[in-house]
């Protein structure tokens, strides 16, 4: 598991989001919302996830996807942050080391 702080202040004066569009490498991350908006790329659109200040977000990555054989798909997603405001992160990423022998899923019908 790793913890990770992020400290994003939007002082530029064009508009765009400052965070992403990414997915994360390894299986679920776990992120506290503060009032910025999450965003998560749907098709062809991005549809906004509201900020909810009493619940966590938690998503899958990359490496949860290929173990669930494609069961479970990675969304893109990112944080567009308002004009000379500032964001505060703390991801909490749950990744095996980089030894781990990682294999895949069996898939129950």
């Amino acid at each position: 598991m790793l913890l990770r702080i992020f400290r994003y202040h939007r002082n530029r004066q064009q508009t765009g989001t400052e965070v992403g569009p990414k997915t994360d490498d390894g299986l679920p991350a776990l992120l506290g919302q503060d009032g910025h908006a999450l965003e998560l790329r749907m098709g062809e659109d991005w549809r906004v996830i509201p900020a909810n200040p009493d619940a966590e977000v938690c998503h899958l990555g990359d490496m949860f996807e290929r173990l669930a054989c494609g069961q479970y798909v990675v969304m893109l997603h990112r944080v567009t942050i308002r004009l000379g405001a500032e964001r505060l992160s703390f991801p909490l990423l749950i990744d095996p080391g980089t030894a781990a022998v990682v294999e895949v899923l069996p898939i129950v019908e």
